[in-house]
């Protein structure tokens, strides 16, 4: 059985950060690229026709972007695990029903559902293990 506690708490601090960057990168990506091509990420939320796709878009960067950041800073970390659980669970639910599909396509679907799941079991780890101790969570506290 592999214990890093034998390693010493640095290097369980330093893999528990490299875990919360890990983490929050695709959601800050996901924000940045949503801001700059705005007009691109109404389109993809008409698509799902879902009401209010320029609301809809404003909650999805405000949600990816301060959720990403306190999970990354570790600031709140453990409610922008949440908040970031619930959006990828609800939005993988509406943009990736491969169900609904077949062939290439479910599978292609059936991995990012799955890749999302993922994504979900990590932002609930954080949530109930905490940010580590190399983060800003004491400001928090």
């Amino acid at each position: 059985m592999i214990s890093f506690v034998e390693y010493g708490p640095s290097l369980i601090a330093g893999l528990t950060l490299l875990a919360r960057l890990l983490l929050s990168l695709v959601f800050l990506d996901s924000a940045w690229h949503k801001l700059n091509h705005w007009q691109d990420s109404v389109t993809e939320v008409r698509a799902l026709k879902l009401p209010h796709p320029q609301l809809m878009v404003a909650l999805t960067i405000t949600a990816q972007a301060l959720g990403g950041l306190a999970v990354a800073t570790g600031a709140g970390a453990r409610v922008g695990a949440l908040i970031l659980a619930g959006f990828t669970l609800l939005a993988t639910f509406l943009g990736h029903n491969f169900l609904k599909l077949a062939g290439k396509a479910r599978i292609n679907q059936e991995t990012t559902f799955l890749e999302h799941m993922s994504i979900v079991g990590g932002m609930l780890m954080l949530a109930v293990c905490g940010p580590g101790a190399w983060s800003l969570h004491i400001l928090f506290e």
